[in-house]
């Protein structure tokens, strides 16, 4: 686990939008498992990447919106109901997702981003 930390305008998210393969890089090299960015392609959203505006439905349930990306995935009911357990929204999950708080529509989008365990997670 690495934590990035920097001032504002330091670079930081300039530098995971690189990463991640939402921008491309204008000079130097960056390198994500073995892979150079530039060669990365949309299966990097395969993987988990979190954002501050990363969507949900809003009027689905906490259960509903892991249900459906679950199914997506091939994923179990196990790995839902231990995932919103983990992140403390099990006893919320038949809630409408656009009743949560800020904090916990963060954690929905966290839950939902580890479904599918993924090898690396931004």
């Amino acid at each position: 686990m690495f934590g990035f930390l920097g001032p504002s305008g330091s670079g930081k998210t300039t530098t995971i939008k690189i990463l991640t393969g939402q921008l491309a890089q204008t000079s130097g090299s960056a390198v994500v498992l073995g892979k150079p960015v530039k060669q990365i392609s949309e299966s990097i959203y395969e993987q988990g990447i979190v954002t501050d505006n990363s969507g949900i439905y809003e009027r689905l349930t906490v259960y509903s919106n892991m249900k459906f990306f679950a199914n997506i995935l091939g994923v179990g009911k196990d790995r839902i109901d231990f995932l919103l357990t983990r992140v403390g929204l099990f006893v919320h999950k038949d809630k409408i997702a656009n009743k949560l708080s800020k904090g916990m529509t963060q954690r929905l989008v966290l839950a939902r981003s580890l479904l599918h365990k993924p090898r690396y997670f931004f």
